[in-house]
């Protein structure tokens, strides 16, 4: 069995639309330009506006959060009453390109918050080498992996540096996402063109990573910057967004003539107005000004308020996945 049409799916994980036809208008987005101006388009519903977390399992399984249960990669598991990692054993199926006749031939790349190493299909897949939101990695062929890495180099997807940044570290961060989207992009054509396959899925992690620290300049004092530096941080988003486009093109230059062609996004982004990098010294100064107790610390919080918070995520980032699942529940 065999599609009489390739499919080739492209997912830019959360491009924003409207910021796509901005950039596609002023010539930044050539690619993308033109599949707006010959194909069609339009805005998906889904629930990101109450799991923005849960959006790519309902995607892979076809079903809502509340069937899946997958709301976020690091979840509060109140019969525990602690954070863990999400894991294989506990969520209800695998993603649909796990269940198709083994007649076609799949190519499965980089869908964000797949829960397993990936598993037999009938071809290649690869988990967790540029996405954002990483639960599992791996692949399938477990060969696959050391050969890309011979191939390109280890994964050009930094660590996420969580809390307050600074200029420097949002220069960084756009040129590392750069160099992540342009290895992700020869990495797509070079398996794309490697044979005629039945359903290609390939996923860009950097817009979404770009989006939480790119989207403005609220993570730094603007007015403290020079005009040119302000200029390129300002600027960085759209860079982000135009090596997705090139590295887009790259790929699709690939694809088999008569292939289907959908390039596509789970949910979008905008300005963050949360708290959540605050919510620490909140919850601290609460409890401290309180007429009770004070509440009891281990050693492990005692040390971890004293380090600070980059050299925690730098070392930290580098341990082994098993290792990491266990901090998180401590």
């Amino acid at each position: 069995m065999s599609a009489t049409h390739p499919v080739v799916m492209i997912g830019v994980d959360a491009a924003e639309l409207e910021l796509v036809r901005r950039l596609a208008a002023d010539g930044t987005l050539p690619t993308l330009a033109r599949l707006l101006d010959t194909g069609s388009a339009g805005a998906l519903a889904g629930d990101a506006s109450l799991f923005a977390g849960g959006v790519w399992p309902t995607f892979y399984t076809g079903r809502d959060v509340a069937w899946h249960g997958l709301y976020h990669n690091k979840l509060w598991r109140q019969e525990r009453m602690r954070c863990e990692i999400a894991e294989a054993e506990w969520f209800p199926d695998p993603p649909f390109w796990e269940r198709l006749d083994t007649g076609f031939r799949l190519a499965v790349l980089d869908v964000p918050m797949t829960v397993a190493t990936p598993k037999a299909v009938n071809g290649i897949s690869l988990a967790g080498w540029g996405t954002h939101d990483v639960i599992a990695r791996g692949a399938w062929p477990a060969s696959l992996w050391g050969d890309l890495v011979r191939a390109h180099g280890e994964p050009a997807m930094p660590a996420e540096l969580f809390g307050a940044q600074s200029p420097r570290t949002l220069e960084r961060l756009a040129a590392d996402l750069t160099a992540a989207t342009e290895q992700m992009g020869q990495i797509g054509a070079e398996l794309l063109g490697r044979e005629r396959w039945d359903l290609f899925l390939l996923v860009f992690g950097a817009a979404h990573r770009g989006g939480h620290y790119l989207w403005d300049l609220s993570h730094v004092d603007a007015g403290a910057l020079p005009p040119d530096r302000r200029r390129r941080l300002e600027a960085a988003l759209a860079g982000v967004y135009g090596a997705v486009d090139q590295a887009l093109g790259r790929v699709l230059a690939r694809a088999p003539s008569d292939a289907r062609v959908l390039v596509f996004a789970v949910h979008g982004m905008g300005p963050n107005t949360a708290w959540a990098d605050r919510c620490a010294d909140i919850l601290s100064r609460i409890q401290s000004g309180g007429a009770g107790a004070p509440p009891k610390r281990g050693l492990l919080y005692a040390i971890k308020r004293r380090l600070p918070w980059p050299l925690v995520r730098a070392v930290t980032t580098r341990l082994p996945a098993s290792v990491q699942a266990k901090l998180v529940t401590l």
